[in-house]
């Protein structure tokens, strides 16, 4: 049974202007159109919610670079598990296409010492780009608290679930 199950759909539109200073890295250069379908239900207590979105960037980002289109999608939840205690959850992923994305590559150079007649040859790490397609994937999980009156206390946790995107070389 599905008690007092209730639903909404709805269809954002957002509009990003550029209008922060490229300059001292504030914003993108560039404006960004978001289409996004969002639907939430209430069962009681629990109340899950999804959304989906496509975003598309017109102009060019910082240095003249194009910004990828990107595609996401969020799955969760909030529940009252007490009158004064919600607990919520969310599984957020993202799509950046054609992403530009830093390699580390290698790069042999031949050399001769000053004292041998002998060419010798030596690699080393060298940045590189290509552009791909990048995924990435997140979970949350937060609280709120209302301690009193108007004293809401909250505490939310994110964390990566895929090894894409800015990471740390040894990770």
């Amino acid at each position: 049974a599905r008690g007092d199950a209730r639903g909404d759909f709805y269809v954002a539109l957002e509009v990003r202007l550029p209008t922060g200073d490229e300059e001292e890295l504030l914003g993108t250069g560039a404006t960004q159109t978001r289409l996004a379908l969002i639907g939430s239900s209430s069962f009681g207590r629990f109340a899950p919610h999804v959304n989906a979105g496509y975003a598309v960037f017109s102009g060019d980002g910082p240095q003249g670079v194009e910004l990828p289109d990107e595609a996401s999608f969020a799955l969760g939840f909030d529940w009252a598990a007490h009158p004064r205690v919600t607990i919520a959850a969310d599984l957020l992923w993202r799509t950046l296409f054609d992403a530009n994305q830093l390699r580390i590559e290698e790069l042999t150079h031949l050399y001769k010492r000053w004292d041998a007649t002998a060419i010798s040859q030596t690699t080393r790490p060298v940045l590189g780009s290509e552009k791909e397609d990048l995924d990435l994937l997140a979970g949350t999980i937060g609280c709120e608290l209302d301690l009193f009156g108007q004293v809401l206390v909250t505490a939310d946790l994110l964390w990566s679930l895929s090894s894409d995107g800015l990471r740390d070389a040894d990770v």
